[in-house]
């Protein structure tokens, strides 16, 4: 073969070999990623940001994030879509673990929600020794409530509470407005009515006036943020061993320390509550 003639060819296999390298060289850095589902409180309160940006300094990890309803974070699960979710919804996670797609649950942190109302408070629920106290006294005074009525996880919270209360309110003092949590707290005010909403929400939310969180204290109130993650057996190519170092990270102390010192409003409102194994 002439001189001239091998030219392209030297040129095509160092072109070749660049690639090869390019390729070798950052595959370790795609290789580092976790697809994470998280519920949309954790996000909408700023929490996610801050744990999420140390997680990845702290692990080398990239997390790509998808912000969702627990309902869909489940579904994304299922799918093995996502390597794991952090959700707020006891029922889904377990559903998780009986179908097989997910491996364990882990409970991280705790929000609340709150009963509110008129600062008046016609009912009397301050007085109440449980959720169900409360919402009977509202029930059997007839107080106005206001309900999201948006079939979104809140309002299936509300209504479970109503249920574990024995009640079925359906009568013209509980009024459904189909709409979003701020917009729910807004009517409640003009109505000078009650509701439940999770403590994120009311201390973010503008157009609360007249109104003031009334009950809380109740295990049954109690928002608990769980990690959940997905079966690699079940879904191929699901990270289970990236999964596995994000959990330790999340009871660490050093998530310990940012949950605990971060603020809503220059309010707590999470509750570390994670167990690191030994």
């Amino acid at each position: 073969m002439s001189r001239m003639s091998a030219k392209p060819w030297q040129g095509m296999m160092r072109w070749l070999l660049a690639m090869f390298l390019s390729c070798f060289l950052i595959a370790p850095a795609a290789a580092d990623e976790i697809r994470l589902a998280i519920s949309a409180p954790l996000a909408r309160s700023g929490l996610s940001a801050a744990l999420i940006s140390a997680m990845e300094e702290d692990t080398g990890i990239s997390v790509r994030l998808r912000t969702v309803s627990p309902r869909r974070a489940a579904q994304l699960a299922q799918e093995g879509a996502v390597d794991a979710v952090l959700i707020d919804d006891r029922h889904l996670e377990e559903g998780l673990l009986r179908s097989g797609d997910g491996l364990r649950r882990r409970e991280i942190m705790h929000s609340d929600f709150a009963l509110i109302g008129p600062k008046a408070d016609p009912a009397g629920i301050r007085e109440a020794k449980s959720v169900r106290q409360a919402l009977s006294a509202i029930a059997g005074r007839r107080a106005a409530f206001v309900s999201r009525g948006d079939g979104s996880q809140s309002n299936v919270r509300e209504r479970a509470l109503w249920s574990g209360a024995g009640l079925d309110p359906q009568a013209d003092w509980y009024e459904t407005v189909n709409a979003g949590m701020q917009a729910t707290i807004e009517a409640a005010a003009e109505a000078e009515a009650y509701l439940i909403a999770d403590r994120i929400s009311w201390l973010r939310s503008e157009g609360r006036d007249g109104l003031a969180i009334l009950f809380a204290e109740d295990p049954a109130l109690r928002d608990q943020f769980t990690f959940v993650p997905v079966n690699p057996d079940t879904h191929e190519g699901v990270r289970s061993d990236l999964a596995d170092r994000i959990e330790d990270w999340l009871v660490s102390d050093r998530a310990r320390e940012i949950v605990e010192t971060f603020k809503v409003e220059g309010r707590h409102v999470f509750t570390f509550d994670a167990v690191a194994q030994e």
